[in-house]
């Protein structure tokens, strides 16, 4: 970012810039999911949209369209197809992981039960592809992209598959490697984000190497993204996220602990590992300071720091833009977020 700009300013802008963008979005994620019968159906599959998420992944979609160039009206009617695949997996992994609340709110399956939230979330997965064909037929977009996007798609959806794969057989295991956590979360999270901006550029009309480099921005600050969900999974305040924190209460395996399991003294391992297998009672207090004596804190915010100033060289290539300047912004200010 220039250095000219005053970083309030920056601040500012930003937090405009998605306010906007966020009531757009939503606007357009509930006219394509639609409200008829049966009620239930839809109400479900609507519950998430309305407790009011981040809309982030749609958000980068817009900005990495205008990052080159692009009609960002045209990102916003496609932006659906970046959220509803998302919710859908919040949807399925609430019921995997028996969440009881997501974004405040009851999750869907405790609200309406498991067959219908499975329903539900199935539609969402149909519906962000039926946006491919809304494109083609609404808006003349050329078949030859659409393909590509819906390439694009298909492999987030094995991605995503495979990292919730991961992510289920680490909670048998304290012998996970930091390696191993990491790919997983490159597959569940960042390869969303990256999806998301590589997207925004092909949709419209970004040049392969903007294509690329937007997509790399995504997905380091994909990784930067969870890792910080992670530090706020374990030492963020409750009352503030809207879910419960501590990660080890539901048995997780997050950046932090497993970073834990790998580096903690004699003691405070075998604790760690009580409080994970339910031989010991979790103390969230002790397991906080077990967190920050073996270094897991400071090596989290470490990576978040690392992968933030990735993200932010892999603009290089992109046209020098406000919106360029935004995304610099966004993922400053992404690695210092409470919630």
């Amino acid at each position: 970012m220039s250095e000219h700009v005053e970083p309030e300013k920056v601040d500012r802008l930003i937090a405009e810039t998605l306010l906007r963008q966020r009531r757009i979005i939503l606007r357009h994620l509930l006219n394509h999911v639609g409200y008829k019968e049966p009620k239930r159906l839809y109400e479900a599959a609507r519950h998430l949209i309305l407790a009011g998420g981040k809309l982030l992944r749609p958000a980068l979609m817009v900005l990495s369209c205008q990052a080159v160039g692009g009609d960002p009206e045209l990102a916003y009617f496609a932006s659906p197809g970046a959220e509803l695949g998302h919710v859908a997996s919040l949807i399925h992994d609430d019921i995997i992981d028996q969440d009881e609340v997501r974004r405040g709110v009851p999750a869907v399956h405790v609200k309406y039960g498991v067959p219908m939230a499975i329903l539900a979330g199935d539609l969402l997965i149909v519906k962000s592809f039926q946006m491919l064909v809304r494109l083609v037929k609404e808006k003349n977009f050329p078949p030859d992209r659409a393909i590509r996007l819906l390439d694009l798609s298909c492999r987030l959806g094995i991605d995503l598959a495979e990292g919730e794969t991961m992510d289920l057989e680490f909670l048998e295991r304290v012998d996970v490697s930091i390696q191993e956590y990491l790919k997983m979360i490159e597959l569940k999270t960042a390869r969303a984000f990256e999806t998301g901006m590589m997207g925004g550029a092909i949709l419209c009309g970004g040049s392969e190497e903007e294509i690329q480099a937007l997509g790399r921005y995504g997905l380091y600050l994909g990784m930067a993204f969870q890792i910080q969900d992670d530090y706020l999974g374990s030492l963020g305040d409750e009352k503030v996220l809207g879910k419960p924190v501590s990660d080890i209460l539901r048995g997780r395996r997050n950046f932090l602990i497993i970073y834990a399991l790998n580096h903690a003294g004699g003691e405070d391992k075998e604790e760690l590992i009580g409080m994970l297998t339910g031989k010991r009672s979790v103390d969230v207090a002790r397991l906080r300071e077990i967190l920050e004596k073996c270094g897991a804190v400071r090596e989290a915010r470490r990576l978040v720091e690392y992968y933030t100033e990735k993200a932010i060289e892999s603009l290089k290539p992109v046209r020098e833009t406000p919106v360029k300047y935004i995304l610099i912004g966004l993922a400053r200010y992404l690695k210092t977020r409470v919630k």
